[in-house]
């Protein structure tokens, strides 16, 4: 079996060292000139790294980012609230550079696998094959047609008529500052600034780099800043914050603020049609409040895998992987999506209220209604 990925990002090469490795032929194509630099950091959580370990990938990538030992929320003035102790799972949670990941999966595929500067223009598809066509003039043929290109699917604007991505209400700002600025900040610790309307989290990624997050409610998918630069305008929201929350801010450069809106991609009735399978945030992008979307696509990569290689025939196999995937990715967007409702209630009143009340529910119950969940689910 020959299959085609569309998109090197962390679902699709993810997807092609799953199928690889399984005996199955698989080749990426990637539209950009070199793989993705930008993202600042990206935490990946147990039910991630288990199936990384699987892959053999694990050991490399904790050498190259910083182990999430406990979470906290706190009040925006640095109250504790509530907290997880994640060294009692079975397996890692870690925060690492985006660009690094990327390169360490790259490293993994077979010589050739890799083709970057390939933008695909047209899929074409009957009973027999799949063909992608790119814009440098090349046609593709195979057996499977892989979209792992993001929200933005080229792959789904084709084949799948619907509703463009829905705007969840709040802008996601992101940057990196050296830890050593935070110099009381406490080793694997992974930490957010709950107030009205806006939150901050921040944790390390190793080599004193320290990964920040900020979710900043907002009319508009496209930031509008009353005239301000774009730090000025997160100094002014943060200004009675938590010192650290202050320091973060000081030490970023406007220039290197990432900022984007938060959208989520509306169900699909199906991720495959013929040759054709819809992956990661092509087939169902969600909020990052659990930091599972990444997490979501590498399950994906892995389930595909076993499916087409347990299964008689190629419908079989799509059939029965998304059998077993659809369940699981609605319950992680749901309960994404219901944290991201929470975190920003903006009247003060609320807000308040709602952080006496995560004060109050026990530990232990968020742990078993949501992250053992969310965790220890296998394939």
């Amino acid at each position: 079996m020959q299959v085609i990925i569309i998109g090197a990002g962390i679902g699709g090469l993810t997807t092609a060292i799953a199928l690889q490795q399984r005996g199955i032929a698989a080749t990426v194509y990637e539209r950009s000139p070199q793989l993705r630099t930008s993202g600042a950091g990206i935490s990946l959580w147990p039910n991630a790294s288990r199936l990384l370990q699987r892959l053999n990938l694990l050991e490399a990538l904790l050498g190259q980012g910083e182990q999430i030992l406990h979470t906290q929320i706190c009040s925006s003035q640095g109250r504790p609230l509530t907290q997880l102790d994640l060294t009692t799972f079975p397996d890692p949670a870690f925060c690492i550079q985006r660009s690094v990941l990327l390169q360490t999966l790259a490293a993994a595929l077979l010589p050739g696998t890799l083709h970057l500067d390939h933008d695909l223009t047209q899929v074409d598809r009957d009973h027999q094959q799949v063909t992608a066509r790119f814009r440098q003039g090349q046609d593709v043929t195979a057996d499977l047609l892989v979209a792992a290109d993001g929200l933005h699917s080229t792959v789904r604007s084709q084949f799948w008529a619907g509703p463009a991505p829905q705007y969840q209400g709040y802008l996601a700002w992101r940057g990196v500052v050296r830890q050593q600025k935070i110099s009381d900040w406490p080793s694997g610790l992974a930490r957010q600034y709950w107030g009205a309307g806006q939150r901050v989290g921040l944790l390390s990624m190793g080599g004193d780099q320290m990964y920040w997050f900020a979710a900043l409610n907002h009319p508009s998918p496209q930031p509008n800043l009353d005239g301000l630069d774009k730090l000025t305008y997160l100094k002014r929201r943060f200004q009675h914050w938590h010192p650290h929350v202050q320091t973060i801010l000081e030490n970023t450069a406007s220039a290197d603020l990432l900022v984007h809106p938060i959208e989520t991609s509306p169900p699909l009735q199906t991720w495959h049609q013929g040759r054709v399978l819809l992956l990661g945030d092509a087939a169902h992008a969600m909020t990052p409040n659990l930091g599972q979307g990444a997490c979501m696509a590498i399950e994906d990569g892995v389930c595909l895998a076993q499916r087409l290689q347990s299964q008689r025939s190629l419908p079989a196999a799509l059939v029965s992987y998304e059998r077993q995937r659809r369940g699981r990715v609605r319950w992680v967007q749901r309960r994404s999506q219901r944290l991201g409702q929470v975190g920003q209630l903006e009247p003060p009143l609320l807000a308040h209220l709602r952080n006496l009340a995560l004060a109050l529910v026990p530990a232990p119950l968020t742990r078993l209604t949501t992250f053992d969940p969310l965790f220890s689910h296998r394939l």
